[in-house]
């Protein structure tokens, strides 16, 4: 029997998900920080299992196919927030995260280039043995430009804190007649 705490978690977190407003990730990160400890891969078994709203899976055997039955507990979630989710699960099932969150973890993705082969940095995460590690590199396999992106940010943090107002009219001007006259030359 699920603790009710834990059980109001569990409703709220179906809850979030249902408006399709977050990814599964994003949900659990709210219930931890409701106190929900879940890892991953028991919250991603939450979400998908049916006796929250009622229903007992019977697993497959060799004469009988799987079975679902209807529990004499009361659940804590509508069969029809049940369905809901399942249906969102398996149309996100393929989408990745949502773009904002890819954007808050690598704001200068797309702005900066490659001083290796001068094409445009992506970034990525990558698992190391106990934490992951964010990344900045090339989007060509052949290019092995590769940057931390805590290096990469805080570069660019200290430049940015160089520039003064005076320098930064001089490069709106600077930007303002570039402008002007690669306009021009398209007209001619």
């Amino acid at each position: 029997m699920i603790k009710q705490p834990q059980a109001d978690l569990i409703k709220w977190a179906f809850d979030q998900f249902a408006t399709g407003t977050y990814s599964i990730n994003q949900v659990r990160m709210m219930t931890v920080q409701k106190e929900l400890q879940c890892s991953k891969n028991n919250f991603w078994k939450i979400l998908h299992n049916p006796i929250y709203c009622g229903i007992i899976t019977v697993k497959a055997t060799k004469d009988e196919d799987i079975q679902y039955v209807k529990g004499i507990h009361k659940p804590i979630i509508s069969e029809s927030l049940y369905r809901k989710v399942q249906l969102l699960l398996k149309s996100k099932r393929k989408q990745r995260e949502s773009k904002l969150q890819t954007k808050s973890l690598f704001p200068l993705r797309g702005f900066i280039t490659c001083p290796f082969c001068e094409r445009t940095l992506t970034g990525s995460t990558s698992q190391g043995k106990h934490k992951k590690y964010s990344y900045y590199h090339c989007n060509t396999s052949k290019c092995k430009g590769r940057f931390r992106n805590d290096f990469l940010e805080k570069s660019y943090e200290s430049l940015l804190k160089k520039i003064t107002l005076p320098m930064y009219m001089n490069f709106l001007s600077s930007f303002s007649k570039m402008k002007i006259y690669s306009q021009l030359e398209e007209k001619h």
